[in-house]
């Protein structure tokens, strides 16, 4: 008699085993990409380094003096919309046909990381002799990294769902952000003294920046691709992208618990109408007596301390309760955050306004990372990590329209819109986004 097929309960079972035999090694391994690439993301920091290029480079082209601040916002602007452009769909197609994740992933993250070894050379080859076509060389790559990024994020939430037990991803986030904010403190730091030191003038140093966020972001591949991961044990079948693109307009129209998690989510993304690169703003122009150097290592320390803080904080919320109380909790802290820097009239208050707002920061993307992969159903996670991230795409004016009403009416405005949203977001988390763990539970044990 031929031998039967596997059942679907068999293999399942043995796919939970796998994952749970190897969940320690796995843990280690996640946590230590985490700790490398943050060291390098901290090398190139959005709030003082990528900006000082800009600076340093117009600074050279009389014509690009004036438009300074609109190259720095239209930075910004870049980085966002080029993350959450549909491309992501593309990735969630191939992920979903697939077994295994990892070999697509390490693909995928070279392009992203060498990114920085362009925008390096790029710096050191043309930032003195011909600083406009460096700047221009500068933003095509920072419109490259988060669209890479994008392309990345569906496979590389996969496989970290695939090879964490659920009720271990907070504790999986909490080490990535107590280890990584010590190691991104440090390496802040180091990038502040290469910045300032008289032995590397521009262009040198900012190439020497580039080049370690190269450096450690292809080291943090070592660890992914030592990963066990276990094959999907559902069946997987290759669809037209026509098809993808169908199948997550479905999802938009017959999931009600995806379109409760939406509106919740979308709340608390227009809290970013008072974004925290705000409460420096209005520091510095309050005359804060540190000075922007001063100011900036005392945040990066508080970013640290936030971060290595909220590692126990958010890690125990996540494992016992779910990311739907992590997600409440960052809708609370960054209302207190904004609060804060509203009333704020001393450096004390302005680095307590920090704190909370790396908090609530660290909160969100912790439970944004994780609250989808639990939403989603079985084998539709990379489809609906897509979505999530481009239906953000209208709402990346949202530091924008901050700015302009901070310049036209004052900081009072924004900041008491975004409190107001902040409180709001937290009450729609708390009674009416779903709970996963009850609403949708797994088969599997990730």
């Amino acid at each position: 008699m031929p031998a039967q097929p596997e059942s679907r309960p068999s293999s399942v079972d043995r796919y939970n085993a796998f994952v749970l035999r190897h969940a320690r090694r796995n843990l280690t391994l996640n946590a230590l990409d985490g700790i490398l690439y943050v060291t390098g993301v901290a090398l190139v920091s959005r709030q003082t380094v990528l900006p000082g290029f800009i600076h340093e480079c117009v600074t050279r082209v009389d014509a690009l003096a004036a438009w300074e601040n609109r190259i720095v916002g239209l930075l910004g602007v870049l980085m966002a919309v080029s993350f959450v452009l549909p491309h992501q769909v593309i990735t969630a197609k191939i992920v979903e046909a697939r077994k295994l994740v990892k070999p697509v992933l390490l693909v995928l993250a070279s392009f992203e990381r060498v990114v920085w070894f362009f925008a390096g050379m790029a710096a050191l080859l043309l930032g003195a002799s011909n600083p406009r076509a460096a700047l221009y060389v500068f933003l095509a790559c920072m419109f490259l990294y988060p669209f890479f990024i994008g392309l990345v994020n569906p496979a590389w939430r996969e496989l970290m769902a695939k090879t964490t037990p659920v009720n271990r991803r907070g504790l999986l986030f909490g080490l990535r952000d107590f280890a990584g904010g010590a190691a991104g403190a440090l390496a802040l730091l180091a990038a502040t003294r290469v910045l300032s030191g008289e032995a590397f003038a521009f262009p040198r140093n900012y190439a020497i920046l580039f080049f370690g966020m190269f450096t450690f972001g292809m080291l943090s591949m070592i660890p992914i691709s030592r990963l066990r991961e276990a094959p999907h044990p559902a069946a997987r079948h290759a669809r037209p992208l026509r098809e993808a693109f169908r199948r997550m307009r479905l999802s938009l129209r017959e999931d009600r618990m995806l379109w409760r998690y939406l509106i919740c989510r979308w709340t608390l993304e227009l809290t970013m109408i008072a974004n925290a690169s705000f409460f420096a703003t209005k520091a510095l122009r309050g005359g804060a007596p540190e000075g922007t150097l001063a100011m900036t290592l005392k945040f990066a320390v508080a970013a640290a301390l936030a971060r290595m803080v909220w590692a126990f904080i958010g890690a125990q919320m996540a494992d016992r309760f779910g990311f739907r109380s992590v997600f409440a909790a960052s809708s609370i802290l960054k209302a207190a955050a904004i609060l804060a820097a509203l009333f704020a009239d001393a450096p004390l208050y302005f680095y307590a306004a920090f704190f909370l707002a790396v908090w609530s920061q660290r909160a969100m993307i912790t439970s944004r990372t994780n609250y989808i992969l639990e939403l989603a159903p079985p084998g539709r996670r990379p489809s609906y990590v897509a979505l999530d991230n481009m239906s953000r795409v209208p709402l990346v004016v949202a530091p924008l329209v901050g700015g302009w009403l901070a310049d036209v009416f004052g900081y009072t405005l924004p900041f008491a819109a975004g409190a107001l949203m902040a409180l709001v977001a937290a009450a729609l988390f708390i009674f009416v986004a779903p709970e996963p763990r009850r609403d949708r539970p797994l088969e599997t044990v990730s």
